[in-house]
């Protein structure tokens, strides 16, 4: 009933953020999970996930916050004609001036980002092939490095929207499929899976918005890309982690590459194997009931991993960077707790939003949490109503991306949103915002003006 209406009325609401999530919790919290569980019980599964109690009441947990979850969108939706009333909502269109200055900035924003990039992997402190030694010698200049690398997903959702924008203009597309094929080769680079399904994603939200109907092609693709490249990725963070070899250049990545894919080929005996593993590995990672099962089971066990302690630096936190704030706590939960499943230490696992909220303030935790993340989902979820203008729709694509996370705990939720939502409204701002005419260009069109008028 919450979801059936909106999507109903137009297939691209899919993408309503409080729609998705719905969608995403029903897939990671219940379906996935139950299929796990029935077929797949010996698939690498700790002892106390065999009992169907504690998974009963890790999964009443996330249903009470879906509860929430609702009541607040609910709420919120409510309290505005436009956002209850609007479909896909109207278009403000290009303007008849507009020039080439958002791809000028684009160019110059992605460059650098890139550029940011080949620093970190010269370096050795790009992404999973990193030195985890090196990473945390050099924490805090590492830290507003990798923010600066966010900004080539900026730059692809602003090729994005242009292209999609206006469909017929070429030199638009080209440079919107440039982009995306360079994102798509540091994502595989990168060993994190999230980076290339985040690509895909991004896409295929800008696309669907832009032309009001959903792009089945762009939907497949990020659960297929997730099947194919799994066996490829655990082969090639094997090589990086467990045998120590480096990726600092475009030719060791090629080699490390290569070699991945020739392990992960004799692993597999035929094209089904390759797509049985892939579909068992992204069953597993697609679990995250078992998260939450393993925070009710540790109990007490788990109260070092509380972050509770350190919500009251939130408005403060994400903007003070380490360079100048020596002792910021370091937002480690997910390594702590995959070390307290005896998981592998330099992995992170995740915590979940409503896994933490339950650990944090128990089942009262878990209601407030969700309903304030319902709240704000329909609050944002609102820019892509009503008069949609580029400015808009780059924003919401890109906070889609943040908000629409569960993985991780709730503080670095939080801080997370209020980071990027800061730094994604003043580069909306500088891209989009309206640029008089030079001094010259005036002078000229009033000189024409005046000559017109004499003759």
């Amino acid at each position: 009933m919450f979801v059936i209406p909106r999507f109903r009325a137009d297939s691209s609401r899919l993408f309503d953020l409080p729609v998705f999530i719905t969608l995403t919790a029903l897939l990671e919290f219940g379906l996935v999970p139950l299929y796990r569980f029935f077929f797949q019980p010996e698939e690498g599964r700790d002892a106390y996930l065999a009992d169907p109690g504690l998974l009963t009441q890790a999964l009443f947990y996330v249903v009470l916050g879906m509860i929430a979850f609702w009541v607040g969108s609910t709420f919120m939706r409510s309290r505005g004609d436009a956002t209850r009333n609007a479909g896909s909502g109207t278009f403000a269109g290009a303007s008849s001036g507009e020039n080439d200055s958002v791809l000028g900035w684009l160019g110059v924003i992605y460059l650098t980002s890139t550029a940011v990039r080949i620093y970190l992997l010269r370096s050795n402190l790009y992404a999973y092939n990193a030195s985890i030694e090196l990473h945390f010698q050099n924490l805090a200049a590492v830290q507003v490095l990798l923010v600066m690398t966010q900004f080539a997903t900026f730059s692809l959702a602003i090729a994005a929207v242009e292209s999609y924008w206006h469909p017929h203009d070429q030199k638009r597309k080209i440079l919107f499929y440039i982009i995306f094929s360079s994102e798509c080769f540091w994502a595989l680079l990168s060993g994190m899976k999230w980076s290339l399904i985040q690509d895909l994603l991004l896409v295929a939200l800008i696309s669907s918005v832009v032309q009001r109907r959903l792009r089945a092609r762009w939907m497949v693709a990020p659960l297929l890309m997730l099947i194919l490249i799994y066996p490829f990725n655990n082969q090639y963070r094997n090589l990086v982690r467990g045998e120590g070899m480096t990726v600092t250049s475009l030719d060791s990545a090629a080699r490390v590459g290569s070699l991945a894919l020739v392990n992960a080929t004799e692993h597999t005996r035929s094209l089904s194997d390759w797509f049985g593993g892939g579909s068992v590995s992204s069953l597993n990672r697609l679990d995250l009931l078992r998260y939450v099962a393993g925070l009710v089971h540790y109990g007490p066990s788990a109260d070092p991993l509380r972050t509770r302690d350190h919500w009251w630096m939130l408005p403060v936190y994400p903007f003070i960077p380490r360079l100048v704030w020596a002792s910021k706590p370091l937002e480690d939960f997910g390594q702590k707790f995959s070390i307290l499943l005896n998981a592998d230490p330099n992995s992170c696992a995740s915590p979940t939003y409503p896994g933490d909220a339950y650990l944090e303030f128990g089942v009262g935790g878990v209601v407030v949490c969700m309903l304030v993340l319902g709240i704000f989902c329909e609050w944002l979820t609102r820019l892509r109503n009503g008069t949609l203008s580029k400015r808009r729709l780059f924003l919401f694509a890109m906070m889609f991306l943040f908000t629409g996370d569960l993985e991780v705990d709730v503080f670095s939720f939080w801080t997370a949103i209020i980071k990027y939502l800061t730094i994604l409204s003043l580069v909306a701002w500088f891209i989009y915002r309206q640029r008089r005419p030079s001094s010259r260009l005036l002078f000229r069109h009033r000189t024409l003006s005046a000559g017109g008028g004499s003759t």
